[in-house]
C-alpha cells in the first residue's frame, strides 16, 4: 500500500489492510467509516500507524490520502492474532489473487484452508474458503448478475458499432433475462458467398444461471466454418430455437 494509491471500493482497502494485519501480527481499529471516508489506526498503545482513505470527487474510487506505514508498537503473537481475528472470504480471495493471478483454475476449498493458514496463520472454515474462491472468480471475470444486467447496454453498443447487426433480447414477466440473440451485419453479408449449408448446435453453460449457448455456422468454399449467429437460451427446445417464449 502506498500514498495516493487508488482502489475501486472501500472494501478493497479493508481487504488489503486485513491481509497485512494477519501477515505481520498487528491489529487495527476503525476510527471512522462513512461512504466518503475511511480512517484506521493501530490498536497498539501510542503506535503512530495511521491510514486515511477518501472517496475521489465524481468517482466511486478511494484514494490513500494519509499513510503512516511504520508501526512504533510491539508486535503481538500470531496466536493472539488468530484469537481476535477470523478469516473472511475477502481474505481468501486476496490470497488466491496473489498466488494465482488471472487464473480461473484454483485449489479446491479444502486445499485453500491449508494455503491460507500457511501464508497468514489464520484457519478458515470450509464455507469461508468456498465463498472466497467464488469471490476471487467473480473479481476476475465479473459478477454473473451484474453481467446479465449489462446486456442491454452491450447490445446497444454492438448496434452502434456494427452496421446492419440483428439483435434480440427477451425477458420474462418479471423483466428478467430469458433469451438473447445477435448476428453481426458482416456475417450476414458474407453468407452470400458461403456454401448452401447451415449448421446449428448448442453447448451447455456451466455458470450460476446455466442455460445453453446456440451457434449457427455456415461453410465457406473450402469447407471451413463461418460464424453466422449466436444466442443464449434456457434450453434446446422449439421455443428457444424459434425465439418464441413458449
Amino acid at each position: 500500500m502506498a500514498l495516493h494509491q487508488e482502489f475501486e471500493t472501500k472494501h478493497e482497502v479493508r481487504d488489503l489492510v486485513d491481509k497485512s494485519v494477519h501477515k505481520n501480527c498487528f491489529e487495527v481499529d476503525i476510527v471512522k467509516s462513512t461512504p466518503q471516508l475511511y480512517l484506521l489506526k493501530c490498536r497498539g498503545v501510542g503506535c503512530k500507524w495511521y491510514l486515511r482513505a477518501a472517496k475521489l470527487k465524481n468517482s466511486d474510487f478511494f484514494s490513500i490520502r494519509t499513510y503512516q506505514k511504520m508501526h512504533t508498537c510491539a508486535r503481538i503473537t500470531a496466536s493472539t492474532t488468530k484469537k481476535g481475528k477470523r478469516g473472511t472470504p475477502s481474505l481468501v480471495a486476496s490470497v488466491l489473487q496473489d498466488d494465482y493471478p488471472g487464473k480461473y483454475k484454483t485449489p479446491a476449498p479444502k486445499d485453500l484452508i491449508d494455503l491460507v493458514e500457511n501464508k497468514l496463520g489464520v484457519r478458515v472454515s470450509y464455507p469461508t474458503a468456498w465463498r472466497g474462491k467464488y469471490k476471487a472468480m467473480n473479481d476476475l471475470h465479473g459478477n454473473p448478475t451484474e453481467s446479465f444486467a449489462r446486456l442491454p447496454s452491450y447490445l446497444y453498443m454492438l448496434e452502434r458499432l456494427n452496421p446492419d447487426i440483428v439483435t434480440r433480447l427477451a425477458v420474462d414477466e418479471k423483466n428478467q433475462f430469458k433469451y438473447v440473440f445477435f448476428a453481426l451485419g458482416a456475417c450476414i453479408e458474407g453468407l452470400k458467398s458461403m456454401r448452401k449449408v447451415i449448421i446449428m448446435d448448442g453447448t451447455y453453460l456451466k455458470g450460476v444461471y446455466k442455460g445453453v449457448l446456440l451457434i449457427a455456422t455456415a461453410q465457406d468454399p473450402d469447407h471451413h466454418h463461418y460464424p453466422l449467429a449466436f444466442a443464449v437460451v434456457d434450453g434446446e427446445k422449439n421455443a428457444s430455437w424459434s425465439g418464441k417464449s413458449g
